[in-house]
């Protein structure tokens, strides 16, 4: 009797085992065939199980078409891909359209090269990173996000920037100018931010020469940002003593020539990210005699690692920077030169302050390490992860994004 129920228990078990498997098997198959209609894209989906076939479902998350400048090596390309980085890891698929790709000094990444489109998509919405002169794309809705580094935008640029729905910039100067160029659209301000984990704070090194950096890419910033000049500066500023450096940070196509002076060091190649928190922590004091800035990238970066930071409070750098942070230079409102001409007014630095900033610094070392780390605190608030969740607040604002 005791052998006949245990067989009958055995039979029982094996047959609920059977049953079990079955069941799994038949979920397992409704689950791969959903995930496959899941993983085609698109906003709605369709999947069917062994469960029979499923309402139609609508996408929580709304592909968002971007279009930019893609580069590693940028002020505009390193903004393009950070937000295609946080925006796709915030949930949100990004398809990109390149309005160009450069990969003169550095490759793409592939991350962002994956997420390329070749044409115009049927996508209602369009977000734009460019500056002000592109037109959007015919029949897109579009939320520009752009800049300029004086105070008027021309004519036509207003009436480009007239058709998109929504203008996002990086800094209430860049707000103000462009409402009172004529931009009758809304203008939403979002400051720009930096990795802090690629940035951090970075004690000053207090023994060994005084060293003073300053960086820039000419191509973009021209004759704006004044690199060339700090050489004649920092000359003035120390004619003779061998316990202080200039260190300028530029690309190959800048055309700096190599200096005579041994005190000054030209680093004029591409860095990464890494090798520029290497450059910025070998520094005592960043120095940028730029007229203007729609933000300040990297005056940002290196107080973000303790390195106070002798420039203008003007412009983007407004956003950031103070008199408890660093040396502002005092400056006169002058109309902006170079390509720039025509386009309002913009900041004229006091050479010979600059001239004196730096001779303060170089004499009061322990005072520019107090100003750096209260620099950490303020340009540390400003991260691309802040950056971002702001865009996509108004992209759902607007309705781009639900």
């Amino acid at each position: 009797m005791v052998a006949e129920q245990v067989r009958h228990w055995d039979d029982c078990k094996r047959r609920k085992f059977i049953a079990f498997v079955i069941v799994c098997g038949s979920i397992l198959r409704g689950w791969q065939a959903g995930k496959r209609a899941f993983n085609m894209g698109g906003a709605n989906y369709e999947t069917e199980s062994a469960f029979g076939s499923l309402p139609r479902l609508k996408s929580l998350r709304q592909p968002i078409m971007f279009r930019g400048p893609i580069n590693a090596y940028t002020g505009y390309g390193l903004h393009a891909c950070q937000v295609i980085t946080d925006l796709s890891r915030m949930g949100h698929p990004v398809k990109v359209r390149p309005v160009e790709i450069g990969e003169k000094f550095s490759k793409v990444p592939l991350r962002i090269r994956k997420l390329f489109v070749g044409c115009a998509q049927p996508d209602e919405w369009e977000l734009l990173l460019y500056p002000p002169h592109l037109p959007p794309t015919a029949g897109k809705r579009t939320v520009f996000f752009t800049m300029w580094e004086a105070s008027r935008l021309p004519r036509r640029w207003v009436e480009t920037l007239n058709k998109a729905e929504c203008v996002v910039v990086p800094c209430k100067w860049n707000a103000t100018s462009f409402r009172a160029s004529g931009v009758k659209r809304p203008v939403r301000v979002v400051p720009l931010g930096i990795k802090t984990e690629i940035f951090p704070f970075v004690p000053m090194n207090m023994a060994g020469p005084c060293v003073f950096g300053t960086a820039g890419r000419l191509e973009g910033g021209g004759k704006r940002k004044g690199l060339q000049e700090m050489i004649s500066l920092f000359q003035k500023a120390f004619p003779a003593e061998q316990d202080v450096q200039l260190k300028i940070k530029c690309f190959p196509d800048c055309g700096i020539p190599a200096a005579k002076d041994a005190r000054i060091k030209i680093t004029a190649r591409f860095l990464t990210e890494r090798q520029m928190a290497s450059w910025y922590a070998s520094l005592t004091s960043f120095v940028s005699i730029s007229r203007s800035e729609g933000w300040g990238l990297m005056p940002q970066q290196a107080m973000a690692m303790g390195r106070p930071c002798i420039m203008v409070k003007f412009g983007g750098h407004a956003e950031f920077f103070n008199e408890g942070a660093g040396y502002c230079v005092d400056f006169k409102l002058e109309p902006a030169g170079f390509n720039y001409s025509g386009s309002g007014f913009w900041a004229e630095p006091d050479k010979d302050h600059v001239i004196e900033l730096m001779r303060r610094v170089y004499r009061n070392r322990r005072e520019a390490c107090a100003l750096g780390l209260k620099a950490t605190q303020i340009a540390s608030a400003f991260t691309w992860q802040r950056s971002n969740r702001a865009l996509l607040r108004i992209l759902e604002e607007v309705g781009m994004v639900s």
